[in-house]
């Protein structure tokens, strides 16, 4: 599994004109996930950024589920 880059979420939040994005892909077969972010300026980034990795951190927990007949 490719995961996201940075710019896949940049190019989404120009097209939807957002100020921040987060892409979160999911192999359901794998049990793999990963994500990007993307902020409009530096602060943005660091804030969307540690979105991303609160996020993470409760699907490694299982406190955020990824097994679909779990959620």
């Amino acid at each position: 599994m490719k995961p996201p880059a940075i710019n896949d979420a940049k190019t989404i939040a120009k097209r939807v004109g957002a100020q921040g994005v987060i892409v979160l892909q999911i192999d359901y077969s794998t049990g793999e996930y990963s994500g990007a972010s993307y902020g409009l300026d530096r602060q943005l980034c660091s804030r969307t950024g540690k979105i991303l990795d609160a996020i993470m951190e409760g699907m490694e927990l299982e406190i955020i589920r990824t097994d679909p007949e779990q959620a």
